[in-house]
C-alpha cells in the first residue's frame, strides 16, 4: 500500500512541484525481496525482506521490512535500491532496532547513499527504541537535515555491533523526474575546494543582505553559526576534526541550501 501526496510549494523565489510516494508495505508479500510502489519498483538485498507479523509495524501495522531471517548475526547490513538503476530522493522512514530480535533496544545506525555503486554521502543516526512510542519506530528524516536532496539508487542501513535487528516502515520518496524546482539562491552558490583542509570558499553569484552559515555534524548538531554581510565571496572556516560536515546557507529572504563538505 502507498500514500501519494502531490506537493505544490511556492516560497519567494522557490516554486517546487513534487509526488511523494510513502509506502506502507501492507500490500506487498511476506518473504519478498523486492516491492513496488507507486511507480517505482524497489530491490532489497543485504539481510532486508518483506516481514509480515501481525501488529509488528509502525501503527501498529502489519507488513514492514526487517532482517528476521538473520536476526542474531550482530552489526548486519541491509539495502535498498532501485530496480531500474535511476535515482530518486528518499525523504524519511520509520526504524526499529533491537539487540535480542524483540526487544527495542538503541545505538547509532549508519545511513550511506550510493549512485552508480559509488558512495555519495553518509551520516549516522542514533535511535532509540522505545515499544510504547509508536510501536518503538523512530523516524529518520532526511527532510529536516538535508539529506533528501541527495538523488540515489541505493541506500545501504548499518546497525552497530551492539544490535542485531532493524526494521524499516512508511518508507517516504520522491522521483525526481515528478518534481521540477525553481531556486535563484540555491542554483548561484558555487564552493570549493571540496574537500577543504580549512577555509571553504562560497562564492554567490547575487549580493545578499545577509547570509546565515550553520556549520553542522553528520548528526545534525548545529557545531557553530555565522551572520555574514558580504555575502558574494565568502570565506568560511570550517574547524574541528576529519569527516564529513553540513552547512546551511540561508539568505535574508529565507531561502536556503544545504552543503556538503568533507575536511581533510
Amino acid at each position: 500500500m502507498k500514500k501519494t501526496v502531490l506537493i505544490i510549494t511556492t516560497f519567494l523565489s522557490v516554486t517546487t512541484i513534487s509526488a511523494q510516494v510513502t509506502e506502507t508495505f501492507e500490500s506487498q508479500t511476506d518473504n519478498a525481496l523486492s516491492f513496488a510502489s507507486d511507480t517505482k519498483t524497489f530491490n532489497l538485498g543485504g539481510v532486508f525482506h518483506i516481514e509480515h507479523l501481525q501488529d509488528y509495524g509502525l501503527g501498529p501495522s502489519n507488513y514492514y521490512i526487517d532482517n528476521s531471517n538473520s536476526c542474531g548475526t550482530p552489526g548486519v547490513t541491509g539495502i535498498i535500491s532501485t530496480s531500474d538503476g535511476n535515482n530518486v530522493r528518499l525523504n524519511s522512514l520509520w526504524m526499529f532496532v533491537s539487540a535480542d530480535c524483540i526487544y527495542a533496544g538503541s545505538g547509532n545506525i549508519l545511513v550511506s547513499w550510493y549512485r552508480n555503486n559509488n558512495l555519495v554521502s553518509f551520516m549516522s543516526y542514533s535511535i532509540t527504541s522505545v515499544i510504547t512510542v509508536n510501536n518503538g519506530y523512530v523516524k529518520l528524516d532526511f527532510d529536516a537535515d538535508g539529506q533528501a536532496a541527495i538523488e540515489a539508487d541505493e541506500w545501504r542501513f548499518q546497525v552497530p555491533a551492539s544490535l542485531n535487528y532493524m526494521a524499516i516502515d512508511d518508507f517516504k520518496w520522491t522521483d525526481p523526474a515528478l518534481q521540477t524546482s525553481f531556486s535563484s539562491f540555491e542554483s548561484s552558490v558555487i564552493y570549493y575546494p571540496n574537500p577543504v583542509a580549512e577555509t571553504l570558499n562560497i562564492d554567490v553569484a547575487q549580493e545578499y543582505e545577509s547570509v546565515t552559515a550553520k556549520v553542522m555534524n553528520t548528526l545534525g548538531q548545529v557545531l557553530y553559526e555565522e551572520k555574514i554581510l558580504s555575502t558574494k565571496n565568502i570565506k568560511l572556516k570550517i574547524n574541528g576534526q576529519t569527516g564529513l560536515y553540513l552547512i546551511e546557507l540561508k539568505n535574508n529572504l529565507g531561502e536556503k541550501t544545504v552543503l556538503k563538505v568533507f575536511k581533510s
